[in-house]
């Protein structure tokens, strides 16, 4: 979850799952891409929750 083009300004953003994810943005660029940088955020949260619960049954389904 690394957005290297920004820094500096704080956001901290509370996702649905109850998930606190805090990015540093750049000023500039946050004013112009707040949105997108929320979506972004947004979607990577919710492909990792997706992907560790591949892991998790795949674990289940090989245990068996």
């Amino acid at each position: 979850m690394r957005f290297t083009a920004l820094h500096s300004c704080m956001l901290s953003f509370k996702d649905k799952g109850g998930f606190q994810v805090i990015q540093s943005l750049n000023g500039p660029f946050y004013k112009k891409q707040r949105l997108t940088v929320l979506i972004l955020l947004r979607y990577t949260v919710i492909e990792r929750i997706k992907s560790s619960m591949r892991e998790k049954i795949q674990m289940f389904v090989n245990n068996f």
